[in-house]
């Protein structure tokens, strides 16, 4: 047996890549897009598609790409169209239910429901069904392709003759296209004998009347020459007679070939629906038993064996690697899944091959497998999820013209921005683009609102949470982000009807305790906070922001020690999870380890470079650590984000704490001209109580205006100009008043004199100086 961590299309030369520097890294991933092109195209294994961009050019192996990707926000995507759409999702959603892909069909299904209905789209439900029947069916991209290309409506209600029916029947042999027939994939062409029905006697019997509508006997044939086939197709009206099979077609209606594949299909079903309990040993018991050698088996027995390690993984509670160890601690039972997966080709085979890779962190092979996984089978959003969790940051970019031409690669990319926490309106825009395709789907409503928690524009965020929740108002996927907006907008009420409504029925759901955590938090009672997001984590061990809460809740108990274990934790299972790297730096930063965490916020900052707290925090820091210039720069660079007047408030009272600290008291006269500007934009009237907060920034601005502070950096920036002047003093204090406004400085002074604090007797001196100057 084969190396069972190489997957083909070029990947020998790339292997150790993820263990290379980022050059390496970068140059593998070159070679990775050109190997995986060139091996795709002589393999036939991209699809071809209206607007092909990848072209080999000869032997330099030249790739022209048009202007436009793929991952453009206003792509055409073929499928977009509504008919088109609705059929391929239908599609996609049985093939998934049917592969036990339960999470992913249920995301198609809802996807499926917010497509608006044209009533043009003349596919039937039940086509798809047959069709899905094949386990080579889901090597199309586009699932709409699989069609009959016969425009008669002979669609089947019974695949085979069911016992006791009264049937009207006209046999019409070759009538059904061959490639349907072969699409079918229930019996192969020459291996069976032909059913008792179909012989030159049947095949002219009509209609005992004539009628158009009578119901019609389609039995297939090898070919023309030889009519018949064991797979004859029933189609029933109220107007029948009684052609009930008779005991010769039970005894000789197929054989053994026929007979052994309807037991391998209830083999499958058995195993399937044990699956659908959770029986994930007697699944694989049976499907073992039963020998059964189709892929779709195959992929069910090994999907099964995966999901039975993890949970024992959880169960004994080593989710989480060694610190010192090269592979996880799920590498020991995920290596014989892996040796039976190293020839797979089939889609969701290598799906389940490229999930296991990452386990195993070997980012380029996973790669390589989802990439082809969602080639073959576009619709499959397990497959993205995964291929996600692969790429590092930028990789997307350099892959585009390897994914297949279909809506899910814009899905695909607004999840990757999402969980990389990139700032921007990109990502905004795209959502919105797919929401007019797709206007009543509460997925993208709920992907738009986390967006915007990212970009920490609350408000937002919950009206896109509630217009979610109007559309499906039981829903849980997102719950947790809703919670976190609730809770830092201080919605009390909003907050703990949720957590009473949720609980209700689903508070055994990881979100659901999130919710219910946030609640206790915001009554202070961390105990049961802490409880809740422990059971969440019982539930789901994987669950990142029960993980990042929990640590939250450890500090707010001073226990830094395993708040700093928590944050690890999830860092573990989402190494670009910013919260936790957040959490990390402030643990350092309240245990006084300031070096480490200027090294946990610079890793924030460059994951999250336009969010201001990182900023903030690291300058703090660098301050704490005496390197004051550093500290300036990181407060200059948090008033250069998105802030309210609070938060610009507070960073312009930071670099004046430190420039006064430094004794650069002009430079901090300079930023307590600004501090007074921000709240006098701020505040209409400015309100007595606050000119109080900030009476000594009003002093001194008010000085700055007179010319007190200043002048003599201006004279020093004259240079030697000023001492050629020969000027008497009376001459160099009106030059001094020409520094400022003097009417600015009298409305500072009368506000500070208005809001009497213990800057009041100031004030008056000021504005005694003020009238000398003024005459």
């Amino acid at each position: 047996m084969g190396d069972p961590f190489s997957c083909g299309g070029g990947k020998k030369n790339v292997e150790s890549a993820s263990r290379t520097t980022p050059k390496r890294r970068e140059e593998a991933i070159e070679r990775f897009n050109f190997a995986t092109c060139s091996s795709s195209l002589n393999k036939r294994a991209i699809i071809p598609t209206p607007r092909t961009r990848v072209l080999v050019l000869c032997s330099a192996c030249q790739m022209t790409m048009s202007e436009s990707t793929v991952f453009d926000a206003d792509y055409p995507f073929p499928d977009l169209d509504p008919a088109r759409a609705r059929e391929s999702l239908r599609f996609a959603a049985l093939e998934l239910s049917e592969r036990g892909l339960a999470s992913s069909s249920r995301w198609t299904l809802e996807l499926l429901q917010s497509v608006p209905y044209t009533g043009s789209s003349n596919a039937d439900p039940f086509l798809s069904r047959q069709v899905s029947s094949d386990d080579s069916a889901v090597a199309a991209s586009t699932p709409a392709a699989k069609r009959r290309s016969q425009a008669k409506s002979l669609i089947p209600e019974h695949s085979t003759p069911a016992f006791g029916m009264h049937q009207r029947m006209s046999v019409e042999p070759g009538t059904e296209d061959a490639s349907t027939r072969e699409a079918s994939g229930r019996f192969a062409p020459g291996a069976f004998a032909s059913s008792p029905l179909a012989n030159n006697r049947l095949a002219h019997v009509a209609s005992p009347r004539g009628d158009p509508d009578s119901s019609l006997i389609t039995v297939d044939s090898e070919d023309d020459a030889a009519p018949g086939s064991a797979h004859v197709h029933w189609q029933s009206n109220s107007n029948s007679v009684d052609c009930s099979p008779g005991a010769s077609q039970v005894r000789f209606g197929g054989s053994s070939y026929a007979g052994s594949s309807l037991l391998e299909e209830e083999t499958y079903l058995l195993a399937k629906s044990h699956f659908d309990q959770h029986q994930l040993e007697r699944c694989i018991w049976v499907l073992e038993s039963g020998k059964s050698s189709s892929e779709k088996a195959r992929f069910l027995r090994l999907y099964a064996r995966l999901l039975m390690s993890e949970r024992k993984l959880d169960e004994h509670g080593m989710i989480i690697p060694k610190p010192n160890s090269t592979l996880p601690a799920t590498s020991p039972s995920l290596i014989p899944i892996l040796k039976e997966l190293v020839d797979a080709s089939e889609p969701f085979l290598l799906f389940l091959k490229g999930a296991i890779l990452r386990k195993l962190n070997r980012p380029i092979e996973a790669m390589d497998c989802l990439i082809r996984s969602v080639q073959g089978f576009a619709y499959n959003w397990a497959a993205w999820q995964e291929l996600a969790m692969t790429l590092e940051p930028g990789e997307a970019d350099q892959m585009a013209d390897l994914l297949p031409e279909s809506f899910m690669v814009s899905f695909f990319r607004e999840f990757l921005d999402r969980h990389s926490a990139q700032e921007g309106d990109v990502t905004i825009t795209r959502i919105d683009r797919l929401l007019e395709s797709f206007p009543r789907s509460a997925y993208l409503l709920t992907c738009r609102a986390q967006t915007n928690v990212h970009r920490l524009d609350y408000i937002e965020a919950e009206q896109d949470f509630q217009e979610a929740w109007s559309i499906d108002p039981y829903r849980i996927d997102g719950l947790a982000d809703y919670s976190n907006a609730l809770y830092l907008l201080n919605r009390t009420a909003e907050l703990a009807h949720l957590a009473h409504k949720f609980s209700s029925f689903a508070k055994d759901r990881p979100e659901v305790c999130c919710l219910v955590g946030n609640y206790y938090n915001q009554r202070s009672d961390h105990h049961r906070a802490i409880e809740a997001f422990r059971h969440a984590l019982r539930l789901d061990s994987g669950c990142v922001p029960a993980w990042i809460l929990l640590g939250h809740e450890y500090i707010e108990l001073k226990n830094s020690h395993a708040a700093a274990e928590m944050y690890r934790r999830a860092l573990k299972i989402n190494p670009r999870e910013y919260r936790a790297l957040y959490g990390l730096g402030q643990v350092y930063e309240l245990n006084g380890a300031y070096t480490y965490a200027v090294n946990y916020f610079q890793k924030c900052a460059a994951i999250r470079p336009y969010d201001g707290r990182m900023w903030s925090s690291m300058g703090i820091c660098y301050d704490h650590l005496g390197r004051s210039q550093d500290a300036i720069s990181c407060f200059k660079r948090y008033l250069a984000c998105r802030l309210n007047q609070g938060d610009t408030v507070m960073g312009l009272t930071r670099i004046i704490e430190v420039y006064e600290k430094e004794r650069d008291f002009e430079a901090a006269a300079c930023y307590h001209r600004r501090l007074v500007q921000v709240v006098d934009r701020a505040l209409a009237g400015a309100e007595s109580n606050v000119v109080a907060r900030y009476a000594r920034s009003y002093i001194i601005a008010a000085r700055w205006e007179m010319g007190e502070i200043g002048a003599r950096a201006a004279q020093q920036r004259a240079g030697g100009a000023a001492d050629e002047m020969e000027q008497d003093g009376e001459g160099a204090t009106a030059a001094a008043t020409k520094v400022g406004n003097l009417a600015v400085a009298n409305d500072y002074l009368q506000k500070v004199i208005a809001a009497g604090t213990e800057m009041t007797d100031s004030a008056e001196i000021l504005l005694k100086r003020l009238a000398f100057l003024r005459d």
